[in-house]
């Protein structure tokens, strides 16, 4: 029993963890925009594009997860990470499509309230996304997975996908 509620709490910080570190930033941001009476900028037509990007890397960022918990059979926090190596949809494209699909929506958000601190600390996000990446993920794939990741990271671009790969997938 014991065993199984931990399972179940592992599942459900690993769906919650993503949408806890989106939150978090937002907050801190709305926190130094009020405490330092830092004027928001907002435009209409920026609202709409601002929520188009955010609801896509929301959308991306479901399906990631999704793709974590039924093919990986674990979640993208280390309390239970994927048993097998992720490959395909989004992780076809780019090896962090996680840590991409936050970005878009840190980015979308900070359009859509036209507040420059949410998109400081989304660059800031982005600066320690790579750190966690390249000193801490990549080496813990590789000693888990051996010569599968190396192959995988060999094929496929840490962050910014290949757009003849795209193209290619595109036309199929």
């Amino acid at each position: 029993m014991a065993g199984k509620i931990k399972s179940e709490f592992a599942y459900v910080s690993g769906i919650s963890f993503p949408l806890v570190v989106l939150i978090s930033i937002v907050l801190i941001a709305f926190f130094i925009d009020d405490t330092f009476a830092i004027q928001r900028i907002i435009f209409g037509p920026f609202k709409f594009l601002g929520s188009s990007i955010a609801t896509i890397g929301a959308v991306y960022l479901l399906w990631c997860v999704f793709l974590f918990l039924t093919i990986g059979r674990g979640t993208p926090v280390p309390v239970k990470p994927p048993q097998k190596l992720v490959i395909i949809g989004p992780y076809k494209y780019v090896r962090n499509p996680i840590y991409f699909s936050e970005i878009l929506v840190l980015i979308g958000l900070s359009i859509y309230f036209g507040s420059i601190s949410l998109l400081v600390l989304t660059f800031l996000a982005v600066v320690f996304f790579h750190l966690i990446v390249v000193f801490f993920e990549e080496k813990s794939l590789e000693r888990k997975y051996g010569e599968e990741f190396l192959k995988y990271k060999k094929e496929v671009p840490r962050w910014i996908p290949r757009i003849k790969k795209l193209i290619e997938h595109a036309q199929q």
